[in-house]
């Protein structure tokens, strides 16, 4: 249907990664020839973090790497794709402020059902400033190391939900701890 191409590398399988490492390790290969002694840094899956001396060598570089990808039908994700100047904060604002929050043990389910919604309702706020984040994602994913009580349950779900709704990537997070979650649940 699409004349025998896609566009990118699916996501999903385990399958995928082992193409995306086959493609992307050839990729890398020829940037490395094409680009003699400019390349430092590392690539992770489909995730290329390089530095460079001067702005024109990162400029020139992510043309290069452009270049070879679309050889391939594959393109750089425009909105992750960005040129920084360095020294840069090792992680944005958002993520320690959300990795911060207090949320209070099981002893307390009133009180922990409320942390719950207050970080859900920062969450969605900071999404608002950032729409091109994981932010919901990152904040669902949270919810893992907490040990809820029963009378937190309904809500931990409402959140979940709620925030699925406005993000639904953050399932993909709910669904891959269902098991450790149920099994905190401390009646």
């Amino acid at each position: 249907m699409n004349e025998g191409q896609t566009h990118g590398i699916l996501i999903g399988p385990d399958t995928s990664l082992v193409v995306a490492e086959i493609l992307l390790t050839a990729i890398d290969d020829l940037l490395i020839t094409q680009c003699p002694g400019l390349i430092r840094g590392f690539r992770h899956i489909d995730d290329y973090e390089l530095s460079f001396v001067t702005l024109r060598d990162a400029e020139d570089v992510r043309a290069t790497l452009q270049g070879l990808l679309a050889e391939y039908g594959l393109f750089l994700n425009p909105r992750k794709t960005k040129l920084q100047e360095l020294p840069a904060p090792l992680e944005d604002g958002w993520s320690t402020e959300l990795r911060r929050f207090a949320i209070s043990d099981k002893t307390h389910p009133v009180a922990q059902r409320n942390d719950l919604v207050s970080l859900l309702n920062r969450a969605l706020e900071i999404a608002s400033e950032y729409p091109t984040e994981s932010i919901l994602r990152y904040a669902v994913a949270r919810y893992k190391v907490w040990m809820l009580k029963l009378g937190a349950w309904r809500t931990f779900q409402n959140c979940v939900l709620g925030a699925a709704s406005a993000d639904a990537s953050t399932l993909a997070s709910h669904s891959e701890c269902s098991i450790r979650w149920a099994m905190s649940v401390d009646m």
